[in-house]
């Protein structure tokens, strides 16, 4: 998916970014369970991200805060999209 298509429904963003984090980091995770990746794990999540969704992140963004649950996340891919 490319920035210039039309921004998906967050509930679509949430399943797909669940099943990245799922399949990389081999774990089985609900939408707003806590996550508690160190700094090498989100520059894992971001790269998977940046991959799917073609967007990219900026230092202003990438804090751990933001990588707290599926739905952070996903909210914060929402905002890059737009």
């Amino acid at each position: 998916m490319t920035q210039s298509t039309t921004k998906p429904a967050i509930e679509e963003v949430m399943e797909t970014v669940k099943r990245l984090i799922e399949n990389e980091f081999e774990l089985k995770l609900e939408y707003d369970q806590e996550l508690s990746f160190d700094s090498l794990g989100v520059v894992r999540i971001i790269v998977l991200i940046e991959e799917e969704y073609d967007v990219s992140f900026d230092e202003d963004v990438v804090r751990l805060g933001n990588f707290a649950s599926i739905r952070k996340t996903s909210e914060l891919v929402i905002d890059l999209m737009s």
